[in-house]
């Protein structure tokens, strides 16, 4: 349902205005909104509620997944370039493609590498405080 809402968008919203609201509810959602609540409920200021969490966590999936799809029509893996280039008038080659699907892979599995470990590791920091 939202992949087609996300092509009606991209018609009318700028590129990179959609990927900047994207990436910027991404972050206030799994970098603020998780982790406060998360603290919130393990805390003696509200009585531990499991069920209102995973709840919340749900809610949280769902409103991420939408976000996603709607900018998913933008992503290089899905002639996201040629998009964007198409909005500056400009023409896009195959090594262009090539050079920026690499650079797009090596970020990706250099975020496997260090991101999550190092979020698993703070969180066990946080759990064992």
């Amino acid at each position: 349902i939202m992949s087609p809402l996300g092509g009606i968008l991209v018609e009318r919203v700028h590129p990179r205005k959609i990927l900047n609201t994207a990436a910027g509810a991404r972050f206030f959602l799994w970098c603020i909104l998780v982790p406060g609540s998360w603290l919130l409920f393990d805390s003696s200021i509200v009585l531990n509620c499991q069920s209102a969490m995973y709840v919340l966590f749900n809610v949280a999936m769902f409103f991420d997944g939408c976000v996603v799809a709607l900018s998913a029509i933008l992503d290089i893996d899905l002639a996201g370039l040629d998009v964007v280039s198409g909005r500056y008038g400009l023409e896009v080659t195959d090594d262009d493609r090539n050079y920026f699907n690499s650079r797009q892979e090596l970020c990706f599995a250099l975020c496997f590498i260090f991101l999550a470990p190092g979020t698993a590791f703070l969180g066990l920091a946080f759990k064992n405080a």
